[in-house]
């Protein structure tokens, strides 16, 4: 048997093919000499998810509270904060659920501007399950609680955000919040928060 292999050299380069398409390699012949082009995977998209919206109750305090632990609990004890913005009658509460099982929520405060005698809105916390950002839910809770603010009479929506949280500050600039301001040690663990609004 010769060094080329049982069938010559040109056997022994469709076997060496093979083993490199079977490894994820494309060769691409150029002018008789083979490369190798490692294949690029694509990320696949997650799939949105269809959810129903509905006022938050007193029985959501459990759901409210593990959430707001496991995405804010490095801004602080946002778990007791939460649960105090949930008992406020001037607070309105919103749950995202799919066939009855929560999977994020989104609270709104409304307030008086007294200097330019307008109504204003302000989210005060919205959050997803970890595992099921990204699938539209953030999204539709936002645009919720922009039209259930308007439809309260506020002209414009507040928010704060972590200014090192730069997920959330995209969420927020494509969503067509723009920055006015910001505030040093806002957070109870010291962070600097971004000041956002959103005319409506």
């Amino acid at each position: 048997m010769s060094i080329g292999g049982r069938f010559g050299k040109y056997g022994e380069l469709k076997r060496k093919n093979r083993l490199r398409q079977a490894r994820g390699i494309i060769n691409i012949p150029q002018k008789g000499i083979q490369t190798a082009t490692p294949i690029r995977r694509q990320k696949t998209p997650k799939k949105s998810v269809s959810i129903t919206l509905r006022k938050g109750m007193p029985k959501d305090r459990h759901f409210v509270s593990n959430l707001s632990r496991r995405v804010f609990s490095v801004f602080g004890d946002y778990a007791g904060i939460v649960l105090r913005w949930l008992d406020r009658p001037d607070v309105i509460t919103v749950i995202a659920e799919q066939h009855s099982t929560p999977l994020g929520f989104a609270m709104l405060y409304l307030r008086k501007n007294l200097i330019f005698s307008r109504n204003v809105g302000e989210l005060l916390a919205i959050a997803v399950i970890p595992e099921y950002q990204g699938r539209g839910i953030g999204r539709t809770l936002l645009a919720y609680m922009e039209s259930l603010a308007k439809k309260y009479g506020a002209t414009e929506l507040h928010l704060s955000t972590a200014e090192m949280n730069k997920v959330a500050c995209r969420f927020f600039e494509k969503a067509g919040f723009t920055p006015i301001g910001a505030r040093d040690n806002f957070y109870p663990a010291g962070q600097r928060a971004l000041e956002m609004s959103k005319g409506l």
